[in-house]
């Protein structure tokens, strides 16, 4: 959790995002279609500190940088550190709706990055992933709206004296998106639960996550 200048229970700190999964199994075959789509209005419910509502602020105009991340779960790596996001080879993408790409990062990792397209007082993006290759995987919803500029110097009405807030994803209204899945990895990476251990385990919710298998 990022820190506040000061503790003002009155202050929004938590943004909660949508994005939806069609059709939301657990088991697709190569070659189906899994379309992702986060769409949302532009007046957004914030959260204090503690997860209190306080009602909707007016985010219109706001970059919020989504970024998608795509794991492979049933193999085991000896190294933390080659945990990388890989969607070359295991899927083709689809860029429906908004401004995003897939980039390739010199540490390896490759995402989907980029912007919702905003019209009309409403966000949204839509993707299609096509499994390539079978396996069990894990996408990633993020948002970087606070870490590099010019996502770091946005402001919105009601905002308080503070350098950051923090960006949430609910995966399908919140349930629990074949979780089971990670917990049976071989890799320790994945399967260990508890705070310290995984940051996918105990911020699962909160990250915006969704495990599936290709048969």
């Amino acid at each position: 959790m990022i820190g506040c200048v000061k503790n003002d229970e009155n202050c929004p700190y938590f943004f909660t995002l949508p994005v939806s999964i069609s059709p939301a199994q657990e088991v697709y075959h190569i070659g189906d279609t899994i379309r992702i789509v986060s769409e949302f209005e532009d007046q957004v419910m914030g959260s204090n500190g503690v997860g209190k509502e306080l009602g909707t602020f007016d985010m219109q105009g706001i970059m919020w940088q989504p970024t998608l991340s795509f794991f492979k779960l049933d193999t085991i790596i000896p190294n933390k550190a080659d945990h990388k996001s890989l969607f070359d080879g295991f899927a083709n993408i689809e860029i429906l709706k908004g401004n995003l790409e897939s980039y390739k990062f010199s540490t390896g990792d490759e995402r989907i990055i980029g912007e919702y397209l905003e019209d009309n007082h409403t966000f949204s993006y839509s993707i299609n992933i096509i499994p390539r290759k079978k396996g069990v995987f894990f996408i990633s919803f993020l948002s970087f709206v606070n870490f590099t500029p010019p996502y770091n110097l946005q402001d919105f009405p009601g905002r308080c004296d503070r350098s950051f807030y923090d960006i949430h994803f609910k995966t399908n209204g919140g349930t629990d998106n074949h979780y089971h899945l990670m917990l049976e990895s071989p890799d320790p990476y994945w399967n260990r639960t508890g705070v310290g251990n995984n940051i996918y385990s105990f911020q699962f919710d909160q990250v915006g996550g969704y495990c599936f298998r290709v048969e």
